[in-house]
């Protein structure tokens, strides 16, 4: 369902609504790395 980040390929994209989330799975965890407002990424 998430996309793969280019330049980080472990990390995954995620849009929601106006936002979009950037996470990580490690073993057994998700780690969210960062939430930003989609009109900040253009």
């Amino acid at each position: 369902m998430a996309q793969t980040v280019a330049s980080h390929p472990r990390f995954r994209r995620l849009p929601y609504g106006a936002y979009v989330m950037f996470y990580e799975i490690l073993d057994a965890q998700v780690v969210i790395r960062s939430i930003e407002h989609s009109a900040t990424l253009k």
